[in-house]
């Protein structure tokens, strides 16, 4: 581990001591004990229909899960947030209900919690992976708020937390049938593994969080601008050079020649602007969305060691429409879209003179589905034309998560994901891979309003900060803005629709945990181990007879 100083700054001991009073939902542990016993209660029943019944009891429980932990959606868009809470509560009672099937093919007592185990990771890893994706309710998620208790992520990532949970769950059930049974022996045995199996993952936490030491060396003065525009209505009718002004109104308070790193939030500089114009430094003087530009130039030349990260909304023209995500705007005109961060810094011209340039730009490349992106275009692409009047709109995506390479010391790599990616652990290290020392998230969390999402977003980055052991800078335009060092602790914070900008020292880190190196294998390995129990239990269905339905 690296050298360093207690809790993550210099001279600072972090406060965890209320946050390890208040002990992670319980209710996660037990959850789905009693989903469980409905399966149990339905077995004695009896029945040719074991998968439909499954199906039946068990989606209401999904839905009511579902709807109470982000109904929120439902701010920014009404269609989607239905869509996904049925859609996403449909899936899980579909993976209970081949689970409770599987139970009726005579499977030994003690394997029936390894299948469910592999197939609830298997969903996991899926909502990871393919274009519906929604893993914002994966079980390993839940100790967002507790990052004391699950510092060994930096080993197995959320599905390590997955798994601790749904053993536990098992265990108290096994614990349970065996009081039910009069079993006390079992009883008392699945119990105490049950406590040791609690347990013994905090201490190990402990034990890592009390000796990790967070890297202090080179040292860099960073600020965070949270201007707090409101996004349904007053961003849209603002300029990109109000928008501009009102950045640098909010850092000017701030601003020194110390300061190296500017971050600013998601669609800071919203309306859109060709790529080919920023790339070469040359904006149309009489095109009102460029002079933005022109005002970020002059600020950035007033502190020339300055490094800029900041969301804009970009495009590039091409000939034709070769994939689906680039728009015919008549006219011959084709463009693609993209939700990007950009890297703003003082760069060297060909003639060696000092110039303010657009260094690098990197795009959004985790699309949230049905608002940027049409899943599955070649499939569902009779809904596009009903997806955009409903406000959704395709855009493209960059093929590599790339590191920015800035001015700052001996160019010290940053890496900038966009708001939605931050939910996703395994794609969050590839910046890593990439070189990245630091981490920024940018992001838009005004349009759920003060809900509980943009309280949850918030917390998600605190993982990914202790899976790749990178101190997290993240910048909201309302939301919570904060600095979170590489054990998750948030070392300084904004307020909800705070208009204000903080300062901090942060120091980059170039160590590699096991979970940057091998990202989601825990997910892969129990991918392969549900399609073995498929495999297997399609043998034992088909052996006798296929007589169950």
């Amino acid at each position: 581990m690296p050298n360093g100083t207690y809790g993550g700054v210099r001279g600072r001991k972090t406060k965890v001591g209320r946050k390890l009073l208040r002990f992670p939902p319980t209710r996660f542990f037990v959850a789905f004990v009693p989903l469980f016993i409905l399966s149990d209660k339905l077995l004695e029943k009896g029945g040719k229909l074991a998968f439909w019944d499954g199906l039946l009891y068990s989606f209401p429980a999904f839905l009511v899960w579902n709807g109470a932990t982000t109904w929120w959606i439902a701010f920014s868009t009404i269609p989607g947030a239905i869509a996904a809470i049925l859609l996403n509560a449909l899936l899980m009672s579909l993976l209970f209900a081949l689970w409770h099937f599987f139970r009726t093919l005579n499977f030994s007592y003690y394997s029936i919690p390894l299948i469910f185990i592999a197939f609830w990771c298997s969903f996991e890893f899926l909502h990871l992976n393919w274009e519906i994706t929604w893993p914002w309710l994966n079980l390993g998620n839940v100790f967002a708020s507790y990052t004391p208790l699950v510092q060994w992520y930096e080993y197995t990532g959320t599905f390590g937390g997955t798994i601790w949970i749904l053993t536990v769950n098992f265990l108290i059930y096994f614990s349970y049938t065996g009081k039910k049974t009069l079993n006390r022996p079992t009883s008392i045995r699945n119990t105490t593994i049950a406590m040791i199996v609690l347990i013994l993952p905090i201490v190990i936490s402990l034990i890592i969080y009390y000796s990790y030491y967070c890297s202090d060396e080179h040292p860099i003065q960073a600020l965070i601008v949270q201007p707090n525009t409101e996004a349904h209505h007053e961003q849209s009718g603002m300029t990109n050079s109000e928008l501009a002004q009102r950045l640098m109104e909010v850092a000017a308070p701030c601003m020194n020649d110390r300061v190296d790193l500017l971050v600013a939030p998601e669609s800071a500089i919203p309306k859109s602007v060709s790529e080919d114009w920023l790339l070469k430094n040359e904006f149309p003087p009489n095109l009102e969305q460029y002079q933005a530009f022109a005002l970020l130039d002059s600020f950035v030349q007033t502190y020339p060691d300055l490094n800029i990260i900041a969301g804009i909304s970009t495009f590039k023209t091409f000939p034709s429409r070769k994939r689906a995500s680039i728009q015919d705007f008549g006219d011959g005109i084709f463009r693609e879209s993209y939700n990007s961060a950009v890297l703003i810094n003082v760069g060297e011209s060909f003639d060696d003179s000092a110039t303010v340039t657009i260094s690098d730009i990197y795009h959004k490349s985790k699309l949230v589905p049905g608002v940027e992106l049409m899943p599955y275009p070649e499939l569902f692409r009779w809904l596009e034309k009903t997806v955009v009047k409903m406000g959704g709109f395709s855009y493209g995506k960059d093929t590599a998560q790339r590191a920015f390479r800035t001015m700052i010391g001996e160019n010290v790599k940053i890496g900038a994901p966009i708001c939605y990616e931050s939910i996703f652990g395994e794609h969050f290290t590839k910046f890593v891979q990439d070189g990245a020392q630091l981490m920024t998230v940018i992001t838009n969390d005004d349009w759920w309003g003060n809900t509980a999402g943009y309280k949850q977003h918030f917390v998600y980055a605190k993982l990914r900060a202790v899976e790749t052991r990178r101190t997290i800078i993240r910048s909201a335009n309302s939301g919570i803005s904060a600095f979170i060092n590489e054990k998750g602790d948030v070392l300084k914070k904004t307020a909800f629709r705070e208009q204000t900008a903080i300062q901090e020292t942060v120091y980059p880190n170039d160590s590699i945990t096991f979970y940057v190196k091998h990202g989601d294998y825990l997910g892969r390995i129990a991918l392969a181990v549900a399609a073995l129990f498929l495999l297997f239990g399609g043998w034992l269905f088909f052996r006798k007879g296929g007589n169950r339905n």
